[in-house]
């Protein structure tokens, strides 16, 4: 009984320092200079899915062409081939036999329709996969490399120059860090549609400001969250007051324009899947 009192008042001492220590750290983050608080942001990583399916490697076709061997040979006759079984038969039943006199009555058999599918077929062009933006170049389009994602970056303000980021403002009072990022979405890229994933943040990084610049805005530096969110329709209308240009690019293109430690924190959950 004495060593239970003795576990609880030690259990009951750690609680109560835990506890002075969390208030302490309080008072202690209350009582600072504002140049000694981070400014918390928002960043979009908005992405469009691939539109088309990848050529297949090699080792894909081998796998799908096995696949569609064992398809066929496990599975059973349509009703075509069925058609076409029974219009054979017929056809050798009938060159046994003498020919009588009369007229005969010519009927469609499966080989007419396969002959008029063929037919039909060789009328049908598909789509080519490059298209126009991609014989321009133009990294604006959303509609350049079909059968890759692509991520939406833009040169803003950060410091006291211009550089590629992602998409990104200030947190302002009453709001979730979410509700930031769709504000700052909205405000940087006009009327479009992009369905956010999840409440959580993808990705954090930090930066910290020079004396000069820390002095200037009050703060130590950023504090940068980052929210995934899958591009739907629409034109990017881009603010030229927060923004000047735009580029759709892919994950192999990002390091000829995000700096290196940024270009990390990206990559940790931007994926090429």
């Amino acid at each position: 009984m004495a060593a239970r009192n003795v576990v609880r008042s030690l259990t009951k001492t750690s609680h109560l320092w835990a506890a002075r220590n969390f208030c302490q750290k309080c008072i202690r983050f209350c009582s600072t200079s504002a140049n000694q608080r981070w400014q918390l942001m928002s960043a979009v990583c908005l992405e469009r899915y691939p539109v088309i399916i990848k050529d297949l490697s090699d080792i894909e076709s081998k796998y799908q062409g096995l696949l569609n061997t064992m398809e066929f040979e496990n599975s059973l006759l349509s009703d075509h081939e069925l058609q076409r079984r029974k219009d054979d038969l017929a056809s050798e039943k009938k060159s046994g036999e003498e020919e009588e006199g009369g007229t005969e009555q010519r009927t469609l058999t499966a080989l007419d329709l396969e002959d008029m599918w063929e037919a039909e077929a060789h009328k049908f062009t598909p789509a080519s996969c490059f298209t126009e933006a991609d014989e321009k170049n133009d990294m604006t389009s959303s509609r350049r490399k079909l059968q890759e994602k692509l991520i939406l970056i833009v040169k803003q303000k950060v410091g006291e120059k211009d550089q590629w980021v992602l998409p990104q403002g200030e947190w302002q009072e009453g709001e979730t860090m979410r509700e930031s990022a769709e504000r700052v979405l909205k405000h940087n890229c006009g009327d479009i549609t992009a369905k956010f994933m999840g409440n959580a943040p993808c990705g954090f990084i930090k930066f910290g400001f020079n004396s000069k610049l820390a002095e200037q805005k009050q703060r130590r530096g950023n504090k940068l969250f980052f929210y995934k969110a899958t591009y739907g329709k629409g034109n990017i209308d881009m603010n030229k007051n927060s923004a000047s240009e735009y580029l759709w690019v892919t994950k192999s293109e990002l390091s000829n324009y995000l700096s290196p430690v940024y270009l990390k924190c990206v990559n940790d959950f931007f994926f090429n899947l």
